[in-house]
């Protein structure tokens, strides 16, 4: 049966989902800045590549 449906119970689940949920944005986040980094850094280096060349 349900008997463990305390609002206490739930209310602490609610916020342990929340804090997963906050950890999966940082960690997408994160992945997306050092891409967009990787991607500004290898476009300087085809740049200086041409300027050298």
């Amino acid at each position: 049966m349900h008997t463990d449906l305390k609002p206490q119970s739930t209310k602490s689940r609610f916020i342990r989902s929340k804090r997963l949920l906050w950890l999966m944005a940082i960690y997408l986040l994160s992945i997306m800045a050092l891409a967009t980094v990787a991607g500004l850094f290898r476009l300087l280096m085809t740049a200086a590549d041409m300027k050298s060349h």
